[in-house]
């Protein structure tokens, strides 16, 4: 099993509570695959695994899910949403420019659902959810077409185009054929993962902020590309979830993959609705450069937010 490990977050893209790839307003580049692509080139098949919760079944238009490549036009291969279609476009040898279409299954909801899509020479096949959706033999070459060095994206295509918008998570790259038994496993093992997390409760509520800290710009935060400010919060209306403070802090991202986000540079009188949860069920950002310059009140909970 190859997991991809080292992602780097582009435009408005995190890391959640449970380390998904929640790629809404951006995407993620993942580094460290190139010995993994050679190996796939040189013996002559692949599998991508992934865990994939769209925020819409019904998409408008064409949207990246993962890829490999320089352009839509020019990739090794893209996992995209058509509406409610998923769609594999996979380049080889044997195809003309641009690759094979292959359409995959629709979604059959929300999800999380998870995806394997495997190819050898005059072999494709995927699984949704443990059930195999496709095996097509029409699609023929040899993965030497691919082009090596290239990133694996999530969320969008190169340079940001054909944005898409959900959570991925669980993403891994093989170098062989999955059979339908690995495919069957695999999903019955990281459903049970998903079950053994516990749940992170989030609230909605309508603030108006009374004290804030300095929102650090990007250039102070170098070589950090990620910063967050706290302010401080009167809770005039909670509009969904539980909240037992009528006085919260909250950690805004400040800075998000090295710009400067909006919300941290608000007046002090604005009235904003967020979506909090409580910032120590969010391990993901523990470690991000934050600026608290708030006079010490244990009796104030410090949420993060976790809003668009």
């Amino acid at each position: 099993l190859e997991h991809i490990d080292e992602a780097v977050a582009h435009g408005r893209a995190r890391l959640d509570h449970h380390w998904r790839m929640d790629v809404a307003g951006g995407h993620f580049t993942l580094v460290g695959q190139n010995e993994l692509v050679e190996r796939i080139v040189q013996g002559g098949a692949f599998g991508l695994e992934l865990t994939l919760t769209p925020d819409q079944i019904d998409a408008e238009g064409r949207g990246v899910i993962a890829g490999m490549g320089r352009s839509a036009d020019d990739a090794n291969f893209l996992l995209l949403q058509e509406g409610r279609q998923l769609v594999l476009q996979l380049q080889t040898d044997g195809t003309s420019e641009g690759g094979a279409r292959i359409e995959l299954a629709e979604i059959p909801g929300t999800g999380p659902h998870h995806l394997i899509v495997t190819y050898t020479p005059g072999r494709l096949a995927a699984y949704l959810d443990g059930q195999q959706v496709v095996d097509d033999d029409s699609v023929g070459g040899t993965l030497e077409a691919w082009r090596p060095g290239l990133l694996l994206l999530i969320g969008a295509g190169p340079g940001g185009e054909l944005p898409w918008n959900g959570v991925v998570e669980g993403i891994a790259l093989y170098g062989h054929l999955v059979e339908p038994e690995e495919a069957r496993r695999n999903a019955i093992a990281y459903a049970e993962r998903r079950e053994e997390r516990v749940p992170v409760e989030s609230a909605r509520v309508l603030a108006r902020r009374r004290a804030l800290s300095s929102a650090p710009t990007p250039e102070e935060i170098t070589p950090y590309l990620d910063g967050l400010v706290v302010h401080e919060y009167d809770v005039l209306e909670v509009r969904e979830g539980e909240l037992g403070s009528e006085v919260i802090r909250v950690a805004h991202y400040a800075v998000q993959a090295g710009a400067a986000q909006e919300v941290a540079a608000s007046q002090k009188a604005e009235v904003l609705e967020l979506r909090v949860e409580i910032f120590e069920e969010n391990p993901q950002v523990e470690s991000i450069f934050l600026v608290d310059e708030l006079d010490i009140d244990l009796d104030v909970p410090l949420y993060l937010d976790v809003g668009p």
